[in-house]
C-alpha cells in the first residue's frame, strides 16, 4: 500500500467532520437568528411600549381631549406623527390651543385608538361594536393601518349570527367599505343555500331598515337565487309588522316593502309570494309526529272521496312528504297479511286561497294497516304565519277502501320546529285525521 492510499481515508474523514461542524453551526447559528427575531420582536413592542408609558403615565404631555367629561391627555408630536388629521389640528393655521371636545367617538373607544397610534398594536379582543366605531376613529382621523387592521379582526368574527348586526352598524355609521365586506360574506352563503331567514324569528334579532334591505336585496339579486331573497325579505317583513305592532296582512306588508325603494315586479313578487321551492336536501329528514290521541270513525272511500288537514308554522320550514296513514285490512277482506297493494292519491297543497301543490302520487307496494310517505318532487318552503291545507282525493275505483283517522294532538314539535294542527270545525276535529306527520329537513333548520 502507498502513502496515497494510507493518507485517502484520513482525508474522507477530515472531510466528513467538517461537513458535520459546518451543519452544526448552521443549526446554531439558525437557533440564534430565531433568537435574534425573538429579540428584535421583543425590543420593538417594548420600544413602543416607552412611548405609551408616557401617555399612560402623564409625561411631558402638550395637548389633551375631553371626552365623556374626562380629560385625556397625548403628545402632539406622535399623534401628528400617525395622522394628517392631528397634523393640522396641532400644527396649522387653525392650530387648538385648548382641551379639544370630542363628542362622536366613546372614551373607551378613543383609548383604544390611541393605543394604536402609540404601539401599532390593537387589542385583539375588541368587540364587534368596538372594531367598527375603531374603523370610524380610522376614517376621521386618516389613521395609517387602522382601518386595516379594523377590516381584518371584523373577518375574524363575523359570524353567520352577527352578520347582520354588523351590517347594520355599519351602515348606521356611514362605514362604506365594511358595509360592502359584510355583503361579500352575505353574498357567499347566501350562494351556498343560506337565507338568514329564521334569524328573523329568533328573540333578540337584529332590526334591519327598509334602505339596509333593499341594498342587500339589490346586491345578492345578481346571483338569481330568487327563493333564498324571498325568504329573507318575507321573514323581515313579519319582524318588521311584530315591530310595529301590527298584523301581518298583506296590505301591510305591501306598505312595508314599499319603503325598500325596489322595483315595482320586485315588490309584488315579495308581496304575494307565499311559499318557496327548495333545493333538495343531503341532510337529515325528520318526520315529525303527531301526538296519538284516540281512534275515530275510518274513512271509507265512496261515503267520502276527500280529507283535509290545515297546519301552519311558526318559522321557515323546508318540507319533503306528508306521512298519512295506509289503507285498512279488515278481518272480512280475503287478502294475506303479507300482501301490499298501490295507492293512488290527489295530493293538493293550499297557501290561503291559492293552490301550490298539485299532483297525484302512486306508492307502489304500500302495507296495510301502516303509514304512508308522500313525497314531493321539490322541497316546498312553508312560510310562518300563513295557513296551509293539505286535500286528499280519492277516485271512485277505490270505493270502500278504508283508511283509519285519529284525532290527534293539534301541535308537534321537534327542536326548533313547531307545527299547529287545526280542523275547519269541531265536526272535522271528531272526525280525526288521516294525516299523522309531516317529514321536515331538519339539517336546515339554520339555513331558513
Amino acid at each position: 500500500m502507498d502513502n496515497e492510499d494510507m493518507i485517502r481515508p484520513s482525508m474522507t474523514t477530515q472531510t466528513s467532520m467538517q461537513q458535520t461542524d459546518n451543519k452544526s453551526m448552521q443549526v446554531q447559528m439558525s437557533k440564534e437568528d430565531s433568537d435574534i427575531e425573538e429579540d428584535d420582536d421583543f425590543v420593538l413592542a417594548r420600544f413602543n411600549d416607552r412611548f405609551n408609558d408616557l401617555r399612560r403615565f402623564d409625561k411631558y404631555s402638550d395637548c389633551s381631549f375631553k371626552i365623556e367629561n374626562r380629560i385625556i391627555n397625548c403628545h402632539k408630536l406622535i399623534l401628528t406623527a400617525c395622522s394628517p388629521v392631528f397634523e393640522a389640528m396641532f400644527y396649522g393655521p387653525l392650530a387648538e390651543t385648548h382641551a379639544i371636545r370630542i363628542d362622536d367617538i366613546r372614551r373607551k373607544v378613543f383609548n383604544k385608538m390611541l393605543d394604536f397610534i402609540y404601539t401599532g398594536r390593537l387589542d385583539a379582543g375588541s368587540s364587534v361594536q368596538e372594531l367598527l366605531e375603531l374603523y370610524y376613529c380610522a376614517q376621521k382621523y386618516l389613521i395609517e393601518g387602522l382601518e386595516r387592521v379594523c377590516i381584518k379582526y371584523l373577518y375574524e368574527v363575523t359570524t353567520k349570527a352577527n352578520v347582520l348586526k354588523i351590517l347594520r352598524i355599519a351602515v348606521e355609521m356611514s362605514l362604506e367599505e365594511v358595509v360592502y365586506s359584510v355583503i361579500y360574506s352575505i353574498k357567499h352563503w347566501m350562494s351556498e343555500g343560506e337565507t338568514f331567514a329564521n334569524f328573523f324569528m329568533q328573540k333578540g334579532h337584529t332590526r334591519l331598515s327598509p334602505k339596509i334591505v333593499g341594498l342587500l336585496v339589490t346586491e345578492v339579486f345578481e346571483f338569481k337565487d330568487y327563493n333564498s331573497i324571498l325568504c329573507f325579505v318575507r321573514a323581515w317583513c313579519l319582524s318588521e309588522c311584530a315591530a310595529r305592532q301590527i298584523e301581518p296582512k298583506q296590505r301591510h306588508i305591501k306598505h312595508i316593502i314599499e319603503e325598500c325603494g325596489l322595483p315595482k315586479p320586485v315588490q309584488d313578487a315579495f308581496v304575494y309570494q307565499n311559499h318557496a321551492t327548495a333545493k333538495e336536501a343531503s341532510g337529515s329528514k325528520t318526520l315529525i309526529q303527531r301526538i296519538y290521541h284516540k281512534a275515530a270513525r275510518p274513512l271509507v272511500i265512496g261515503e267520502e272521496n276527500e280529507t283535509k288537514s290545515s297546519f301552519w308554522f311558526d318559522q321557515f320550514t323546508s318540507v319533503s312528504a306528508f306521512s298519512i296513514n295506509s289503507r285498512l285490512l279488515g278481518a272480512q277482506q280475503n287478502i294475506s297479511a303479507n300482501e301490499t297493494y298501490d295507492e293512488e292519491v290527489y295530493l293538493e297543497i293550499w297557501a290561503n286561497a291559492d293552490i301550490i301543490h298539485s299532483k297525484e302520487h302512486v306508492i307502489y307496494n304500500a302495507d296495510y294497516n301502516s303509514t304512508i310517505c308522500i313525497k314531493l318532487a321539490n322541497p316546498l318552503i312553508f312560510f310562518p304565519g300563513v295557513t296551509y291545507t293539505l286535500k286528499l282525493k280519492w277516485g271512485d275505483e277505490h270505493a270502500d277502501a278504508e283508511y283509519p283517522r285519529s284525532v290527534f294532538a293539534d301541535v308537534a314539535k321537534y327542536k326548533g320546529i313547531r307545527i299547529t294542527f287545526s280542523e275547519a270545525n269541531e265536526m272535522e276535529l271528531l272526525q280525526g285525521s288521516v294525516l299523522n306527520g309531516i317529514v321536515c329537513d331538519t339539517d336546515d333548520l339554520g339555513k331558513w
